[in-house]
């Protein structure tokens, strides 16, 4: 007996995600934001690929409508000096989630996997520990539930995308909470660019080349 563990992947969700007021380098060598919300999703997607290939699984990456204003510039994305905005950082690393989910979709067409990104909707969650002024625990106070919602009203989007039975319709595409969305970003539709965020991120990730 190995002792290997033969892991079944049925559903990835990719729901870790911060933001940061200052720049971080992290251990890495990377941005910090861009780090764990867009190369943490690319490494750990592609380190369960095969056996997610295999389950015929539903890999679900949580995004934000902050890609609509964003402006990902691939030279300058994980750089450490420079102009830094927590707001342009957040918004670059979720049009990051939505250009990786388009390119999963592509490279993994008639496997049987299924890949969506979507928005939430604003949500109550430790995103918000780094605000100053103490919002951070407004924002996840019971006062504030009329604007941002509870846990599970913020997943119920994942959970639909998870289970809905015709995969066809989702995948590779992005949506707002239930609704599918027009990409109102002409950066998040381009094919090159998410071609060569790909291959940013196997650089960064130590990742083999597909």
């Amino acid at each position: 007996m190995s002792g290997r563990i033969d892991i079944r992947v049925d559903v990835l969700a990719n729901n870790a995600a911060g933001a940061w007021w200052e720049r971080i380098v992290t251990d890495d060598g990377n941005e910090l934001t861009f780090q764990v919300n867009d190369l943490a999703t690319f490494l750990l997607t592609n380190l369960l690929r095969e056996r997610s290939t295999r389950s015929q699984a539903r890999v679900i990456n949580t995004a934000s409508i902050a890609y609509r204003l964003a402006d990902l510039n691939l030279d300058t994305v994980d750089t450490h000096t420079g102009p830094y905005s927590i707001f342009r950082a957040y918004a670059a690393s979720k049009l990051a989630d939505i250009l990786f989910t388009r390119e999963l979709a592509r490279r993994t067409e008639g496997t049987g996997l299924v890949t969506a990104a979507f928005h939430p909707g604003a949500t109550a969650s430790r995103l918000y520990d780094d605000v100053p002024l103490g919002l951070g625990r407004f924002i996840n106070s019971p006062i504030a539930r009329p604007v941002f919602a509870g846990p599970a009203k913020g997943a119920a989007p994942l959970v639909y995308l998870a289970t809905t039975a015709d995969g066809s319709t989702i995948n590779g595409r992005y949506f707002n909470r239930f609704d599918l969305e027009r990409l109102r970003n002409t950066q998040a539709a381009d094919p090159d660019l998410a071609q060569r965020l790909w291959r940013l991120s196997e650089h960064a990730t130590g990742v083999e080349p597909a």
